[in-house]
């Protein structure tokens, strides 16, 4: 089955629960995926709470009408 919504994947790359790869792969695999990946943060990213609300309201905001 193919995903054919908007998809946001958003990843840390010092992930130590899901390795970094998975996101990559995500984006690979699911059409039109994008990538956000954070510099550190590993697995709760809660040093970028900030950051990930911008970029998921901005992310809703350019799909709303495909989503």
């Amino acid at each position: 089955n193919e995903i054919a919504v908007p998809t946001l994947v958003i990843h840390a790359v010092d992930d130590t629960v899901v390795p970094y790869k998975h996101g990559e792969d995500a984006k690979r695999l699911i059409p039109n995926a994008v990538l956000i990946s954070l510099p550190h943060g590993g697995h709760l990213k809660l040093k970028h709470g900030k950051r990930i609300i911008q970029e998921t309201s901005q992310f809703i905001y350019d799909n709303e009408r495909r989503i």
